[in-house]
């Protein structure tokens, strides 16, 4: 009896996780919708207490791309933002990306709202943001197949005592096919 209930237990899960399975496939979304988006992810890496990561973003009847570098940034310190008052307080944020035949760069790299205080320590006023920001830029894709963007940021971060000292950092972005 044992092994018959244990059979039946073992053939009703079976059948069970068949229609499951089949129910799942049959509700399936099969969006061929033109406003489908197509989303690749890159890691940068952490360094200078800032993670960077990035994903590029188009949508499926469109070859505009946009490339969003995301930056989180650590407890108490500040990354600075493109635009500063002055070159004579800290150092900008700066992208610079390689030319691609696969790519049209359209426009500058668009930042979010920074924050602007008086730092004493500089005397001035600065821009810069705390936690997480992201920098936006635009792409025109010029093929149908993946291709891989390149380039750099190079940045500052400061806390409330020090500074450290400027780095540059690798971007690789990979973009999938259309």
């Amino acid at each position: 009896m044992k092994k018959f209930l244990k059979n039946t237990t073992g053939i009703g899960c079976s059948f069970f996780l068949f229609f499951l399975i089949q129910s799942c496939e049959v509700n399936k979304p099969t969006s061929t919708s033109v406003l489908e988006r197509k989303i690749t992810f890159s890691f940068h890496g952490v360094e200078n207490n800032v993670l960077w990561k990035s994903e590029a973003e188009w949508q499926a009847n469109n070859d505009t791309i946009e490339l969003r570098i995301n930056a989180e940034i650590g407890d108490g310190w500040h990354l600075y933002s493109q635009n500063l008052e002055s070159d004579e307080g800290p150092l900008p944020t700066v992208f610079s990306f390689n030319k691609s035949d696969s790519c049209i760069f359209s426009g500058k790299v668009f930042e979010g709202t920074a924050k602007e205080e008086y730092d004493q320590n500089f005397g001035m006023n600065v821009r810069f943001f705390q936690n997480r920001t992201t920098f936006t830029q635009r792409v025109i894709r010029t093929t149908d197949e993946p291709f891989t963007i390149t380039g750099r940021v190079n940045y500052m971060v400061c806390d409330d005592e020090k500074c450290l000292p400027p780095i540059d950092l690798n971007l690789r972005i990979e973009v999938g096919s259309k």
